[in-house]
Order: C-alpha cells, then structure tokens, then sequence
C-alpha cells in the first residue's frame, strides 16, 4: 500500500529505489485529518508523516523514470554540430563552395555562427539557458563570437568539389562559465558544525580550523562526491543544483570557489568507468542516488544525504573544490576499486 501512494505521488516510473528511500519519512496511524483516498474514493488508511506534508507535495514536480527517457549526454544539432558534456567540448563546422582566401574566411564566419547558435542552447541552470540570457543582455552574442574567435581550435580541410570546410572545436565550460556565471561563494551549511574538542555548536561567525576535522567523524574523510542518476531524467547544465526536500541549496554556485567553478566546472557528467572520475571525486567519494530531479537539471537528495555532504568542515572543503560528478549508472563497482567507495 505505501508503494501505491508514493507511486501516486512520485507517478507510475518512480523507480524502487526512490519508493524505499522515501518510505521512513511516512508511517500510518489512526486520526481524522490528512486521509488518502484511491481514486474511486475508497479510503484505504490514513497516511501520515514523520516531517511537514510539504516537501513531499513538491516531489511531485520531480522527474523519475527509466535511463533510456533520458537525454543523451552528447546533444546533435543538425548533422554536423554537437554538444559533448562528457567531454565539455562543443563542435560545428562551416563550409564554403569555394577556395582561397575569401573561401577560408566564408567556411570560418559559417562555423562561428553555428558555434554561437550551438552555444545558445546550453543549460545555465534550472531557470535559465545561454539564448534566455542573451535575450536579457544582447551584448553577449558580441562578446561570445569574441571568444569562440579568440579560444576556438579551427581544423581546416578541402571538399572534392574545390570547396572548404573549417571544424571548430571548443570547451564551453571556459568559454560560458565567466560570461554567464550567478554568484559564487556565501552559502551557510545546513547542517551546524560541531567543535572538535567539547562537541558544542561552533559559532557561526568564527571561521573552522584549517585541516581541524569536527567532533563526532568517523572514518577516512570524504573525497567527493558521485551522484547516480542512470534511472532520473534530467538536462545536463553549467550550474545545477543539488537541494533537500525543501529546495535549500546543498551544493552549487553558493557552495563553491570561484577558480573551481571556471576552470573545472561546477559539476562533470561522466559514465561509471570514465578514468576522470577517480581524478575528479578521489580514494573515497560518497555515493548517492538522488531521490528525483526538480525543474531540469537540480537533484534532491534526502535527510541523511544532507547531513554526510554538510556535516564536517571537510566535505565542505570539498564541495567548494567542485569534486562532484553526476553519473549515468552504478558508480559503486567503479570507486569501490579504490580505497574507498563512501555511501
């Protein structure tokens, strides 16, 4: 029963995964208020929560469903330009049907503007895409043809009917993320630091020892941390969110250092056997499967999830060093190779 009307909540792909991560939060009990009802009004009992009935009503919004519903990570766009998130590169191609010098420029200017309207539709964040904010400040488009222009690697290459074709290829992330950048820096954890030596609530105004773990922490310290989410659907994004069930900030531009931000990205979407992942979360990263996805690209994750990413002056360390990945499958074979493998 607690599965049919979390499904009905979650709707009918919610994966088992989410159901059992979502049943401690909900217990039955008999009261005149807050009754659940199968859709012939029957009354089947009377479901309750250990916390406010909000949060979970916001669930509803959120998107579950099979890996196969989910957009590929590589975005084509026409026939020859495309989108590479793995590898943060986008790639277009200009072409002109004649030679020589005037022929060059022509194939060049075509591949700008393919990479300026191939840019256009990277995912900002959950409101928020490259082209809505241009409509915003019209002095991007100039600025990004400057970039592309000044950072773009350009391949060169002769048609057999005498034309040419120029191949640009580019890293997004270092050309979008100081353009179109919210700010960064300035988030308070949502879970309180604890003094190392009485285990008493730290003043917040007081900034935590360098390499000073907190009182309570157990085990090696987090490394970073690895986000499954091969059965959500989601669009990948230059600056998603991670929240709880109220939609506070648990990771993202808040949480983060600017010269991480710009140079290694905010997050990296990789697949479990990519050789980058180890180098981006390190030995011993904490695994978790987010509980849905909310407006796009941000992850919900639950209670004890919040407390593990908030809950020691490390990890904090660590999410402001952006040593997070989004993958698309069970990471937990890849990292537990390691020394580690946290969850």
């Amino acid at each position: 029963m607690f599965a049919s009307h979390l499904r009905r909540i979650f709707g009918r792909s919610a994966s088992s995964e989410i159901l059992k991560r979502a049943l401690p939060f909900l217990r039955f009990r008999n009261s005149p208020i807050d009754q659940i009802y199968t859709k012939s009004g029957r009354k089947h009992g009377k479901l309750f929560l250990r916390r406010p009935l909000l949060p979970w009503i916001a669930l509803i919004g959120l998107s579950a469903g099979p890996a196969e519903a989910q957009p590929w990570l590589t975005q084509h766009i026409g026939q020859y330009d495309e989108i590479d998130w793995r590898a943060r590169v986008a790639r277009s191609l200009g072409q002109s049907n004649s030679g020589g010098e005037e022929g060059l420029i022509a194939a060049e200017e075509g591949a700008i503007a393919a990479m300026v309207a191939l840019l256009a539709r990277v995912r900002i964040d959950a409101g928020t895409t490259v082209a809505s904010r241009v409509e915003q400040r019209p002095e991007l488009n100039a600025l990004l043809s400057t970039r592309i222009r000044d950072v773009a690697s350009r391949r060169r290459s002769n048609r057999a009917d005498g034309g040419l074709m120029v191949r640009l290829e580019l890293d997004f992330l270092r050309a979008l993320s100081p353009l179109v950048a919210p700010p960064i820096g300035g988030g308070k954890p949502l879970v309180p630091l604890v003094c190392p030596t009485c285990g008493q609530r730290w003043p917040e105004a007081r900034p935590f020892p360098v390499g000073v773990e907190q009182g309570g922490a157990e085990g090696p310290p987090i490394t970073g941390i690895v986000l499954q989410a091969g059965n959500l659907r989601y669009e990948p994004a230059l600056f998603p969110r991670l929240v709880d069930l109220e939609g506070h900030e648990v990771y993202g531009p808040a949480f983060a250092r600017d010269d991480a931000v710009h140079v290694d990205g905010l997050v990296a979407y990789l697949s479990p056997g990519d050789p980058h992942l180890s180098h981006r979360v390190g030995a011993n990263p904490l695994v978790l499967t987010p509980l849905g996805v909310r407006a796009t690209c941000d992850f919900v994750l639950g209670d004890d999830d919040v407390r593990k990413m908030h809950g020691s002056a490390r990890s904090l360390k660590m999410l402001q060093e952006c040593r997070v990945v989004v993958v698309n499958g069970d990471a937990r074979a890849e990292v537990s190779k390691g020394d580690g493998g946290g969850t």
